[in-house]
């Protein structure tokens, strides 16, 4: 099993070409994550790595294959991992390597079309918040306060440092009396487009908030020609999506596995 970092990466991409999931452009054009392969010549399956993702894609009866589903990277700030592979196969792996600490769940991938959104529509959207908030791109001061709670960090964390995130990343936040409640940012960037995160403070729900900042990141990304995708972990998050343009494309399994 050998490690690959930045654009040694790369020599994943064939491996990697049932994986619709935009962590792969991340890894294999070198922008963020790693990944790990039986050879880093000519590989035959591969774990690609990016922040709590783990993905697992090529030939799951390889001899390396049953060694790089047991291998979780321990060195993280999350408290569980969220592993997918991409067949049945794989899905039999997980399960015989981690049994019952592996738990499955449905998550949802959505369709990356880029004529399905109205820019009227989101700017309205942009624009409907309650009395008393405020619209900002993350700035050098809301990265710093994003960093600070656990509930937004997946704003910025997968940036090395503030100025990484001012330099690569792109994001917008929901502001009350001076503090970020909701966020819609770059979990991860690739090459013309980002993955977007979301997530609003549990005392500022419901008030229509993270569908305000997610449409003004969709449309600053339009604005650059940046494909703002979205994958999502609950069906409301798929309801959301579908209200800004986006359509299902399918559900599909994964694991959580706790880390001790």
């Amino acid at each position: 099993m050998v490690h690959l970092k930045g654009k040694d990466c790369a020599v994943l991409l064939p491996v990697f070409e049932h994986t619709t999931d935009t962590c792969v452009p991340t890894v294999t054009q070198g922008h963020m994550g790693e990944a790990w392969a039986d050879s880093a010549e000519e590989p035959h399956c591969g774990m690609i790595v990016l922040c709590d993702f783990i993905f697992f894609d090529g030939d799951a009866e390889h001899p390396c294959a049953k060694e790089l589903v047991a291998h979780l990277p321990q060195d993280t700030p999350f408290t569980d991992w969220t592993l997918v592979g991409s067949d049945e196969k794989w899905d039999r792996l997980i399960e015989e390597v981690w049994g019952e600490s592996a738990v499955p769940f449905t998550r949802y991938a959505m369709k990356k079309e880029s004529d399905v959104f109205d820019r009227e529509k989101l700017r309205n959207f942009s624009k409907m918040l309650p009395n008393g908030y405020t619209i900002r791109q993350i700035d050098g001061e809301l990265y710093g306060q994003a960093m600070k709670e656990p509930w937004s960090w997946d704003a910025c964390m997968q940036f090395e440092n503030k100025e990484d995130f001012l330099k690569r990343g792109l994001g917008f936040a929901v502001v009350y009396e001076g503090q970020l409640v909701a966020q819609a940012s770059s979990y991860s960037i690739y090459d013309n487009g980002l993955e977007i995160t979301i997530s609003t403070h549990s005392e500022h729900r419901r008030k229509g908030l993270a569908r305000a900042c997610v449409s003004a990141l969709i449309l600053a990304c339009l604005e650059r020609g940046w494909y703002p995708s979205w994958d999502a972990r609950t069906l409301i998050s798929v309801a959301l999506a579908e209200q800004l343009g986006y359509h299902m494309e399918r559900p599909y399994r994964a694991y959580s596995i706790e880390l001790k």
